[in-house]
C-alpha cells in the first residue's frame, strides 16, 4: 500500500511540475497574444480570427491535458457543479433556439462562441486547480497585457488626438474614437481595460516583490487614467457601482480582510464622500463644453442626451419583441432581423438604424432565447456571485478573500456594462468573464473537501472534438470576409463583373449576411442590376430578402427592379415596405414618387416628395417638386374649366381652392399663377381666386396684389 501511495504522490508531483508549463502557455496565449491577433484585408479583422485562435488553441490544450494526465488529479466536482451545469444549459438553449430563427446561419456565431467558452472554462478550471499559486502567476500575465494595451492606447492618443488639428472625424464623432487600443471600438477598449482591474489591484495588494508591486501600481493607474480619457460613460457607471458595493461590503465585513476599524471608517467616509461629490457635480455644476469629461459625466443622468435617448427607444423595441416571443425568443443571432418590425412610433432616424444588437445583453438574451434562456443566463450570474461570496466566507486565507472580493467587484461591473453594451459578443471580454468564472469555481472548491473522484478523460475527448465546429466556422468566416472586402472594393470602383466573381467566392455555409447585416446576395443583385439583367437581379434580391426580411436596402432595390420591369404595383409595395421601417428614407421616397409620375398620380407624387426632409432635398428633388406642383395646378385649372363649362360653378371653385393649397406659401402660388397662367384669367376671376387664401395666411406681397386687383376692378369687398 505504501508503495502505491508513493507512486501516486510521485505522479502528483510530476503533474504539478508539468501543469505550470501548460498554465504559462495558456495564460500567455489567452491574455497577451490573442489581443494582438488581427487580420488586415477583411471586413472584421478581429472577431473571427480571435475565435479561430482560441478555438484551435483549446483543441491543442485538450490534447495536452489528456497527454499530461492532468485530469486524473482534478476532482470531478471542478467540472460537475451547478455553475458548469448552467453554462451547459445555456449552450443547449442557444442551439435549441435555432428552431425559431428566420435565418439559422445567423445563430452559428453565437453557438460557436458559446461552445468555445464553455470548453475554455472547463479546461482553464482544470489547469488552475493543478497550478500552485495560479492567482499570482496569472496576475503577472494580466499586468503584461495591461501594459501592452495601455501603450497602444497612449500611442493612438498622441497620434490621433494630441498631434492633430481636427476635433471631429468625418462621421461627426470626436477624434477620441480613434483611440481603440487592440479592439475595434473605443468603448470596447475601455470595457476590456476595466475587466483587467480586479487582477491588477490584487497584485497591488498581495505581491511582496517590489518590482511586481510597482508594476501592479503603475498598470492600475495607467488603466484607470486611460478609462477616464476614453470617456466611456457606461464603464464609468460600472466602475463606480462595482466599487461602491465593494466598499460597503468591505466595511461590513472588514474583519474578514483584516481591516482595522479606523481603515474601515476611512473607506466608508471616502465612499460616501465620493458618491456625494459625483451626485453634486451632476446636479449643480454646469458644463461649458458638451464634449468635455464633465459634460459626459452629467449626460449619464440625462435620458435625452446623445445615445441615451436612442438606447431607451431600442430597449422599448426589444421589450415589444420579447412580449411577442416570450417563450421561445426569435432565435440566436436573429434580433437584428426582427427589430424593424417594432420601430413604428419611436421616430427612429435613418442613421439610428445601424445597430444590430440592443446594447443590453439581458434584453438581447431574453429576446433571442426566450424565458428559459434569460432564466439560465441570469442564473449563471447569480451562481457566479454565490460561489465568490461562499469562497469569501469559507476561506481562511486572506488572499483568497481579497481575490473573491475583487472578482465580485469585477462581476458587478461586467453586469452593469452588459446593461448598456454587448460584452456577450466580444471575444476578449468573454475571455475575462470566463476566466473569472473558472477562478470562482476553483476558489470555492479549493476551500472544501473536493472528494476522491477524479475527472473522466473521455469527457475531455468529447470537449476537444466539439471544438472542431468553432474552428471550421471561424475559418469559413475568415475566407468569406477576405472576399467580401474585395467585393467592397469592386463595388466602390463599379467593377460589376469583378463584384459578381468576388461575391460568389464570399458565399459560405457559415453565413449569408456580412458583418453589417447586409445580405451577401444583395451585392449580387446590385451587380446584376448594373449589368442590365433585372430578372437575375430580382432573384438575387429575393434571396437576400429571405436572409434578412427587413433590410431597407434590399426592399428598396426590389422596388427599383420592379419599377424597371414596369410592375408599378409591386414597386409601390416594396418601396412602402422600406418606408414602413424608415419613413424618412429619401431614396425610397424619390423612387416611389417616380412610380407615381409614371402612373400619372401627381398628387401622390407631391405628397411623397414632401415627405423628404428639406435638408435632404437635392437639386433633383427640388426641381421635381416644382414641376409636380405646376402640373397639379395646371390639371386643377383644366378640371375647373371643364366644370364651369358644365355649369358646375361650385365644384369648379373647389378645384381653384385646391390649387391655392398646392404650395406651402401663398406667394409661391401667386408666382406660379402669374408666370404660368397670366393670360388664362380675367382680373375679376384672378381676384376671386387670390381671395380664397385666408387673410391671416397672406403675406404683404400677396395682399398688395389683391389690393391692386381691387383698384383695377373697382371692388371694395374683402
Amino acid at each position: 500500500m505504501s508503495g502505491k501511495l508513493k507512486r501516486k504522490r510521485k505522479k502528483a508531483i510530476s503533474n504539478a511540475e508539468a501543469t505550470p508549463f501548460l498554465f504559462n502557455i495558456f495564460a500567455l496565449f489567452v491574455f497577451v497574444l490573442i489581443p494582438l491577433i488581427y487580420v488586415p484585408g477583411t471586413l472584421d479583422g478581429i472577431q473571427p480570427v480571435r475565435l479561430f485562435a482560441i478555438s484551435l488553441f483549446l483543441i491543442i490544450c485538450g490534447g495536452l491535458l489528456l497527454l499530461g494526465g492532468h485530469l486524473k488529479t482534478t476532482p470531478v466536482v471542478v467540472w460537475h457543479n451547478p455553475l458548469v451545469w448552467l453554462l451547459l444549459a445555456y449552450l443547449f438553449i442557444t442551439i435549441a433556439s435555432m428552431a425559431w430563427a428566420i435565418n439559422v446561419k445567423e445563430a452559428y456565431f453565437d453557438i460557436a462562441k458559446t461552445i468555445a467558452f464553455f470548453v475554455f472554462t472547463l479546461f482553464l478550471a482544470a489547469i488552475l486547480f493543478n497550478t500552485h499559486d495560479w492567482q499570482g502567476r496569472i496576475t503577472k500575465f494580466i499586468i503584461l497585457a495591461a501594459c501592452i494595451s495601455v501603450a497602444v492606447g497612449i500611442y493612438q492618443f498622441l497620434k490621433f488626438v494630441i498631434d492633430t488639428d481636427i476635433d471631429f472625424l468625418p462621421d461627426g464623432r470626436p477624434v477620441i474614437y480613434q483611440v481603440k487600443g487592440l479592439m475595434a471600438h473605443k468603448n470596447q477598449y475601455s470595457v476590456n481595460l476595466m475587466l483587467m482591474l480586479p487582477m491588477l489591484i490584487y497584485g497591488l495588494i498581495v505581491f511582496d516583490n517590489k518590482l511586481w508591486q510597482r508594476l501592479s501600481l503603475l498598470s492600475t493607474i495607467a488603466v484607470l487614467s486611460m478609462i477616464i480619457i476614453l470617456q466611456t460613460r457606461a464603464v464609468w457607471i460600472a466602475l463606480f457601482i462595482g466599487s461602491f458595493i465593494l466598499s460597503i461590503f468591505s466595511s461590513v465585513f472588514y474583519k474578514k480582510i483584516n481591516l482595522s476599524l479606523k481603515r474601515r471608517n476611512l473607506i466608508l467616509i471616502a465612499t460616501v464622500t465620493t458618491l456625494l461629490l459625483i451626485l453634486g457635480t451632476i446636479i449643480f455644476v454646469p458644463a461649458r463644453n458638451e464634449f468635455s469629461k464633465l459634460a459626459q459625466l452629467k449626460s449619464i443622468a440625462n435620458p435625452e442626451a446623445g445615445n441615451n435617448e436612442f438606447r431607451i427607444k431600442i430597449w422599448k423595441v426589444t421589450t415589444e419583441m420579447i412580449a411577442e416571443h416570450p417563450i421561445t425568443g426569435v432565435g440566436a443571432g436573429n434580433w437584428k432581423l426582427h427589430s424593424a418590425n417594432y420601430y413604428e412610433g419611436y421616430d427612429l432616424k435613418r442613421k439610428q438604424l445601424n445597430w444590430i444588437r440592443p446594447h443590453n445583453d439581458m434584453l438581447w438574451v431574453f429576446a433571442e432565447k426566450g424565458i428559459f434562456g434569460i432564466i439560465i443566463y441570469a442564473g449563471i450570474f447569480l451562481f457566479f456571485c454565490y460561489y465568490l461570496i461562499k469562497a469569501f466566507f469559507r476561506s481562511r486565507d486572506k488572499n483568497t478573500r481579497f481575490l473573491s472580493l475583487l472578482i465580485t467587484g469585477g462581476l458587478i461591473s461586467y453586469f452593469i456594462i452588459s446593461l448598456f453594451s454587448f460584452p456577450l459578443e466580444r471575444i476578449n471580454q468573454q475571455i475575462y468573464l470566463h476566466f473569472y468564472i473558472a477562478a470562482a469555481i476553483i476558489l470555492l472548491y479549493k476551500t472544501k473537501e473536493s472528494g476522491l473522484r477524479k475527472l473522466n478523460s473521455k469527457i475531455a475527448v468529447v470537449l476537444t472534438a466539439v471544438m472542431l465546429f468553432p474552428v471550421m466556422y471561424s475559418v469559413a468566416i475568415l475566407q468569406s470576409d477576405k472576399w467580401l472586402a474585395k467585393a467592397r472594393i469592386a463595388l466602390n470602383t463599379e467593377a460589376w463583373r469583378t463584384l459578381l466573381d468576388d461575391i460568389n467566392q464570399a458565399e459560405t455555409w457559415a453565413r449569408n449576411l456580412d458583418p453589417d447585416a447586409t445580405p451577401i446576395d444583395w451585392y449580387k443583385g446590385l451587380a446584376w442590376s448594373e449589368l442590365n439583367q433585372p430578372k437575375n437581379a430580382l432573384q438575387a434580391y429575393f434571396n437576400a430578402h429571405s436572409a434578412h426580411p427587413n433590410k431597407i436596402t434590399v426592399l428598396h432595390n426590389i422596388g427599383i427592379i420592379y419599377s424597371r420591369l414596369n410592375d408599378n404595383e409591386n414597386a409601390i409595395l416594396y418601396f412602402n415596405k422600406a418606408l414602413d421601417i424608415s419613413p424618412d428614407y429619401s431614396k425610397s421616397l424619390e423612387a416611389l414618387a417616380s412610380v407615381y409620375v409614371k402612373r400619372g398620380e401627381y398628387q401622390q407624387t407631391l405628397n411623397t416628395l414632401k415627405r423628404i426632409e428639406p435638408e435632404k432635398r437635392n437639386e433633383t428633388v427640388i426641381k421635381n417638386l416644382q414641376a409636380t406642383r405646376k402640373i397639379i395646378i395646371r390639371e386643377l385649372f383644366n378640371e375647373a374649366e371643364e366644370l364651369l363649362k358644365q355649369g358646375k360653378e361650385k365644384e369648379a371653385w373647389q378645384k381653384y381652392d385646391s390649387a391655392t393649397r398646392v404650395y406651402y406659401l401663398p406667394d409661391k402660388f401667386l408666382m406660379n399663377l402669374e408666370n404660368e397662367h397670366a393670360n388664362k384669367f380675367d382680373d375679376q376671376t384672378l381676384l376671386k381666386m387670390l381671395k380664397l387664401v385666408s387673410f391671416e395666411n397672406r403675406s404683404k406681397t400677396y395682399q398688395d396684389r389683391i389690393n391692386q386687383l381691387k383698384i383695377k376692378t373697382g371692388t371694395d369687398e374683402n
